[in-house]
């Protein structure tokens, strides 16, 4: 059977109601179900429960989780700090749901990929903190962000050897997308970079304690039919969930 994987969803509360008083819409960007349909899993989106015990329910019907982006930032709350001049908004329902989620899925060890923001969640839900504006706190950095013309940012990013992602992507640098302007500052606990920008920005992590825990600053669902690599991604977390 194919693997279910919880997919957490973004929500806009700017959308036209289909009727009188209806808040808002979930939504998924269509590249993360195609690219988990590719790889052979069953994608189900997940909205934001606050309920602990219903999230422990939902999880158990998984067998992995996606923690998906957005344009949102992280409450620097979550991490000690105080909140810098160039904080983005902030969406602290989803934050508190994709945070319990993921610290149901690691209780169970269920296989689990962050992407962009989602990297971000679990760095900082194991104890690490975040650069809340890179071009102020890292000057000397180049581009991690789309221009204000809407220029698409890429560079290379360094897969670190000896790493569970250079086994599934290869050694050889891989030219990534860029759309944050926070990254990590302090690596959470027993975590392990696995790919930097060349600029030093840490661009990924993984956890060598649990089965698959991998998080990742770029959107490879962006990027498979420029290099098929960024496909294995999704086919390794896929595979893990299968194994025991």
């Amino acid at each position: 059977m194919k693997p279910k994987i919880g997919v957490t969803a973004d929500f806009d509360r700017t959308s036209i109601p289909l009727r009188p008083g209806e808040p808002g819409s979930y939504f998924v960007r269509e590249a993360y179900i195609r690219s988990l349909a590719e790889a052979g899993a069953i994608p189900v989106i997940l909205p934001y429960l606050q309920d602990r015990n219903s999230i422990r329910t939902v999880v158990s019907s998984l067998q992995g989780i996606l923690l998906t982006g957005g344009d949102f930032d992280i409450d620097p709350q979550f991490y000690g700090e105080k909140p810098h001049p160039k904080l983005g908004k902030l969406l602290r329902e989803r934050t508190h749901f994709e945070m319990e989620m993921a610290r149901a899925a690691m209780h169970r060890d269920l296989p689990i990929l962050g992407i962009c923001g989602g990297e971000q969640v679990i760095n900082v839900l194991l104890g690490g903190s975040l650069y809340q504006d890179i071009v102020s706190q890292l000057p000397q950095t180049h581009p991690h962000q789309t221009s204000k013309e809407g220029k698409r940012t890429f560079h290379p990013v360094l897969i670190q050897p000896r790493t569970k992602l250079s086994r599934i992507l290869g050694a050889q640098p891989l030219t990534v997308n860029s759309t944050h302007h926070q990254a990590i500052k302090i690596l959470g606990k027993r975590l392990k970079a696995n790919a930097l920008a060349k600029d030093g920005v840490i661009e990924g992590f993984e956890s060598p304690r649990h089965r698959f825990l991998i998080g990742i600053q770029w959107h490879p669902e962006l990027l498979i039919e420029r290099d098929p690599r960024h496909l294995k991604l999704f086919k390794a977390f896929v595979q893990a969930t299968r194994s025991s």
